[in-house]
């Protein structure tokens, strides 16, 4: 028998938060490299996005351990066999890209154009990494559910990148850039067509378990929820129209999608199977 960790709306704000940054940051770096100038006027507000994203979630992550100092303990020395190990010290490079990110497009000082868009483009890796680390650290632990969920760190990356997507697509809004609009409409649409995959293997794997946790009908409404409100149908909304309030609609859909799941996960492990 296992004993479910204590963890409930700290882990779930943590998976949410550091999605929301990690995907916001891809999807601006990118955005920022294809469209160039025509980017610009949303780069500095996804940044900025990023990097408060992922100081509110080391915070998560400190309250998540319990002890402040065990956060500092694991950067005294590097693990690479240990996905906490990695885990952290991703965060960490990742936490300072996305403060030199944010600060130089603030300033706005040519100089720094061309250095911007370098740091910006290396802190792609280590945000890809911070979107996906937390469910291959999910899915070696012993607690049920977790444990049988190896396409959890597949379907957390490409979440993030729905999540950065929605995010950036309600700021290109409400900025008025057209081309960004247009950009991350297909952005949107085309990421959560392979996050019905994702998820659909990941259910494969964990089905049965969640089944006999929440009891099958809840299951049924919970995952048919998330896919079909969450998912096919911000997709569909996405690709058929570009109306502004639809989309907005639709980004809203997409992030409750995947705070819905999160909530899930997390609380899996504590349902006592009837």
């Amino acid at each position: 028998m296992t004993k479910a960790p204590p963890w409930h709306g700290w882990v779930t704000a943590d998976l949410l938060l550091s999605e929301l940054s990690s995907g916001t940051f891809v999807v601006t770096s990118v955005g920022q490299l294809i469209l160039g100038a025509k980017f610009g006027r949303m780069a500095t507000t996804g940044y900025v996005i990023a990097f408060v994203s992922i100081l509110a979630d080391l915070v998560c992550l400190v309250m998540d351990l319990g002890d402040p100092a065990r956060f500092h303990h694991m950067l005294r020395r590097f693990k690479p066999r240990s996905p906490m190990s990695l885990g952290v010290w991703a965060i960490s490079l990742y936490a300072m890209t996305a403060f030199a990110c944010a600060a130089m497009a603030i300033a706005g000082v040519g100089i720094l154009a061309k250095p911007q868009l370098i740091v910006a483009a290396t802190g792609i890796a280590p945000a890809l990494f911070v979107g996906l680390y937390k469910g291959v650290l999910f899915s070696v632990t012993a607690q049920p559910v977790w444990r049988e969920a190896r396409w959890l760190g597949a379907e957390l990356s490409v979440s993030a990148g729905i999540i950065g997507a929605a995010t950036m697509l309600s700021v290109a809004i409400f900025t008025g850039t057209r081309e960004s609009i247009a950009a991350l409409r297909i952005a949107l649409a085309a990421l959560n067509v392979i996050e019905v995959g994702a998820l659909g293997l990941f259910l494969r794997d964990t089905g049965p378990e969640i089944a006999r946790r929440l009891g099958k009908r809840h299951a049924v409404l919970a995952y048919g929820a998330i896919g079909l409100g969450g998912l096919i149908a911000p997709s569909v909304i996405a690709a058929a129209t570009g109306d502004s309030i639809a989309l907005l609609c639709t980004s809203m859909l997409a992030i409750g999608g995947a705070l819905a799941s999160r909530h899930y996960l997390v609380i899996l492990p504590h349902q006592d199977m009837p």
